[in-house]
């Protein structure tokens, strides 16, 4: 390989590697996934916009990539106010524009609103218990990130770091300060009881099923929104592995294999795996 074939596939692993990333987390089948979809898809775009703007080899793959985005979750967009950057393609049909991908995101312990690229304290008062959330303050418009590259080497060529898809998700260790008993009776107040006691949690310790499952008594107007959400799973890889089960199973000398044998055989090979029977 020449020099610039070299440093061309050094640019391609730094863009390519959080979509990576995105893709491991919100295909796994055994922990919570649907809270992963708006933090991942917000980080993705941000991490296209800054490669894009720093970028010396891909830059129009990196903007293929910030497009294909913002096409395919032109919801998200449009629910946070975010730029599309895409001034010759009307998008009609926005997906992922349901509230449930906010909400699960700000009722995940590990994201809560560190992915927004602002602080929005509008948006934290808007969860309301069993109703949809309304539309989301202006949060982010343009990304203003104007290198991703900290020095440059001999060459002048930039030298990126191996970006993170979550670099948001950073140990607070803020202490509760909620003193008030009655202030965990409202919904607003058990959303700021609820916001302290995460971010007083270590990041290590913050997987959400673990999380609600202890607090379900404090946050108990909380919790049966939290197990409402966070149990959609983001993907159907999944579904998709059971079908291939399915196939297996279903070999060409088992034909005469009645409908209900074939389904409680995909159903003990498919919990046996997953460590339930």
């Amino acid at each position: 390989m020449s020099v610039r074939e070299w440093r061309q596939l050094k640019e391609l692993v730094t863009i390519l590697g959080p979509f990576a990333q995105a893709t491991d987390q919100t295909q796994r089948d055994k922990v919570v996934t649907i809270s992963m979809l708006a933090p991942s898809v917000v980080g993705l775009h941000k991490h296209a916009v800054v490669m894009n703007n720093a970028g010396r080899y891909l830059k129009k793959l990196s903007a293929a990539l910030r497009d294909s985005l913002a096409r395919r979750f032109a919801g998200i967009f449009d629910y946070m106010h975010m730029e599309l950057h895409m001034e010759d393609i009307a998008v009609t049909n926005k997906l992922f524009g349901h509230e449930l991908y906010i909400i699960a995101a700000v009722m995940d312990p590990r994201h809560l609103t560190q992915w927004l690229l602002e602080d929005d304290e509008e948006l934290e008062l808007k969860i309301q218990y069993k109703e949809p959330l309304e539309a989301a303050a202006d949060v982010t418009n343009e990304v203003n990130v104007p290198v991703a590259a900290d020095v440059e080497d001999a060459a002048g060529e930039p030298v990126f770091k191996l970006p993170r898809l979550f670099d948001c998700q950073q140990e607070e260790n803020i202490p509760v300060t909620t003193s008030n008993p009655n202030t965990v009776l409202t919904i607003s107040g058990q959303f700021t009881t609820y916001l302290e006691l995460a971010r007083s949690t270590p990041m290590a310790a913050r997987d959400p099923l673990v999380f609600w499952h202890r607090k379900r008594e404090i946050l108990f107007k909380l919790y049966p929104l939290a197990q409402k959400v966070l149990s959609v799973p983001a993907s159907s890889a999944a579904v998709e592995m059971i079908f291939s089960h399915g196939g297996i199973l279903m070999r060409p000398h088992r034909t005469s294999m009645s409908d209900a044998v074939l389904e409680n055989l995909i159903f003990c090979k498919c919990n046996r795996l997953q460590g339930l029977v």
